[in-house]
């Protein structure tokens, strides 16, 4: 068996790298769920500064 005939893997990310890609594609939805809550969080505040209640 000739170098040019073995089998090559395909290069693999080391266990720290591959581990920060999996942590943030877990908390990307999170991350926009936080967002889209605190935009609410001061409409309603805003709301409430300006009339008084919140609807």
């Amino acid at each position: 068996m000739t170098l040019s005939t073995v089998p090559r893997r395909p290069p693999r990310l080391n266990r720290g790298a591959s581990r920060l890609i999996a942590t943030a594609e877990q908390e990307l939805p999170m991350l926009a769920l936080y967002i889209i809550l605190g935009f609410v969080a001061v409409l309603a505040l805003i709301n409430f500064i300006e009339f008084g209640r919140v609807d």
